[in-house]
C-alpha cells in the first residue's frame, strides 16, 4: 500500500513538473512572438517615417527649383518638416 502510495505521489510530481515545464515554453514561444512583431511593427513605422522624410525631402528640392533633393543644403535638411504643410495641400 505505501508503495502504492509513493509511486502515485512521484507520478503526480513528475505531472506537475511537466505541466509547468510545458507553461513555461509556452510563456517563453509567447514572449518570442511579441518580440518578434514588435520588432516588425519597429521596422514598418521606421520604413514609413524614411519614406515621408524622403517625400518632404523631394518636395522641398521642387520648391527651390532644384533638380534632385541630392543638391539640398543643410539648413533646408534640417526645415524638411516646415514642408509638411505643402505635402498636405497637395494630397
Amino acid at each position: 500500500m505505501k508503495f502504492l502510495q509513493k509511486q502515485s505521489r512521484r507520478a503526480e510530481k513528475q505531472r506537475q513538473k511537466e505541466e509547468f515545464r510545458k507553461e513555461k515554453e509556452m510563456t517563453r514561444q509567447k514572449a518570442a512572438n511579441e518580440r518578434a512583431t514588435s520588432r516588425r511593427i519597429a521596422r514598418e513605422y521606421m520604413e514609413l517615417v524614411e519614406d515621408e522624410r524622403l517625400e518632404l525631402m523631394e518636395l522641398a528640392a521642387q520648391s527651390k527649383g532644384l533638380p534632385s533633393m541630392l543638391c539640398l543644403d543643410s539648413d533646408t535638411l534640417q526645415q524638411v518638416e516646415s514642408f509638411r504643410v505643402c505635402m498636405c495641400c497637395e494630397q
